[in-house]
């Protein structure tokens, strides 16, 4: 199962670039990112795309977040409902269901990997909410939702302008609102 996790400028979002981003982009959100779900069945069939060995020693079902953040680079983390820092812990609201066959799904993560380290885009970034910037279909930075709508495009789930996709047009995409 895939989600879209959508963040509003508060607890560890709260910095005024992510306040000012939200305001600025007209919406709740400075920050989105994906959660995957999968089943050990499915993290077995997963494993092979991860650089992580040691995901092969959990046991049940797994989440994992795949984002990008200010100054840091594409990567992923393991989230938990037990996690004492809110970073870590699964988000319980803002969470939109995108649904898609495993099969599309995995494919979508592999496309994610292959952007693994690539660095945040901060002019992109900055200048997002100005459609000025094209359509493409590989960058060699990203931002949150850029990243996201460029691995929405790639499995057909979406067909927007990464480019000029924010948090809060992408939850509306996702959302018809």
């Amino acid at each position: 199962m895939l989600y879209a996790s959508f963040r509003e400028p508060t607890g560890i979002f709260s910095g005024w670039f992510n306040r000012f981003a939200a305001t600025a982009t007209r919406g709740n959100f400075c920050h989105s990112e994906f959660i995957f779900k999968w089943t050990q069945k499915e993290l077995k069939d997963i494993l092979t795309l991860m650089p992580n060995a040691s995901l092969a020693q959990t046991s049940g079902t797994i989440h994992v977040a795949f984002y990008i953040m200010w100054g840091t680079r594409v990567q992923y983390r393991i989230l938990s409902d037990d996690a004492t820092d809110e970073f870590w812990q699964l988000p319980t609201s803002n969470l939109i269901p995108i649904t898609m066959a495993f099969k599309e799904e995995k494919r979508m993560f592999e496309w994610c990997m292959k952007q693994y380290g690539k660095e945040y885009d901060k002019v992109g970034a900055l200048g997002c909410w100005v459609p000025v910037r094209t359509h493409e279909l590989d960058y060699p930075t990203f931002f949150c939702s850029q990243l996201m709508a460029c691995a929405l495009n790639h499995v057909h789930v979406t067909f927007i302008n990464p480019a000029s996709t924010t948090p809060n047009s992408l939850y509306s995409t996702l959302t018809g609102r």
